[in-house]
């Protein structure tokens, strides 16, 4: 498994999203939706930032692209513990695709935070659901080396369009801080997964932050 995390604002969202499309032609596909199969594809950064603007917490989505897509990927149906049921991407199935989580700005009080996404692929990915019925039907394919090739590429992305952050509390590696929420980090707003919270490294400390 290969994880970067990341600190974004929309804009350095619709960056990275527009990168994503003219660097591998990419199509995005929502991680849920309340309507059956099939979900939208979107191909455009229009239609990604459409369906941002209707998530009120959680902007999560599956990049797929022409050089790494084989097969097509596995919905599944939710019936939540609150009730709620809605359809679901499977988690590893299909595609194979990159598992894109965005950053969301948050509020508490006279408080802001930028909580971090990631851009996540495995080393490898069940084909479809068959085995669920016949456990001899499990079959895997190995993650292509396109979507290697694609998530350094990525890595050298956030290396030239950001910083790496460093943990106030615990000192490990935090997640890349883009331009535009480094802009904010330096105007107060803070960077967090949690309790964490994390600094560019050129200014680190690890003295706590109250939360």
């Amino acid at each position: 498994m290969a994880t970067s995390r990341f600190c974004m604002t929309l804009d350095d969202s619709a960056s990275f999203v527009s990168f994503l499309i003219e660097r591998y032609s990419s199509h995005f596909v929502p991680d849920r939706s309340v309507s059956p199969p099939p979900f939208p594809r979107y191909t455009s950064l229009a239609e990604v930032e459409s369906q941002i603007d209707t998530e009120l917490n959680v902007c999560r989505f599956h990049v797929l692209s022409p050089q790494w897509e084989q097969f097509p990927l596995v919905m599944q149906e939710i019936n939540a513990n609150d009730g709620q049921q809605f359809f679901a991407v499977s988690l590893r199935c299909g595609g194979p695709s990159f598992d894109l989580l965005l950053s969301r700005a948050w509020t508490d009080g006279v408080q802001k935070w930028i909580v971090a996404g990631h851009f996540v692929d495995y080393s490898h990915y069940i084909v479809d659901h068959a085995f669920l019925t016949d456990p001899a039907l499990y079959r895997t394919v190995q993650r292509p080396a396109s979507m290697e090739l694609a998530h350094k590429d990525v890595r050298n992305y956030f290396r030239r369009n950001g910083c790496r952050s460093v943990c106030r509390e615990e000192g490990h590696t935090g997640p890349w801080i883009l331009s535009g929420a480094l802009k904010q980090y330096e105007s107060g707003i803070w960077l967090r997964e949690g309790d964490w919270h994390y600094d560019p490294t050129r200014n680190a400390s690890r003295t706590r932050r109250s939360t």
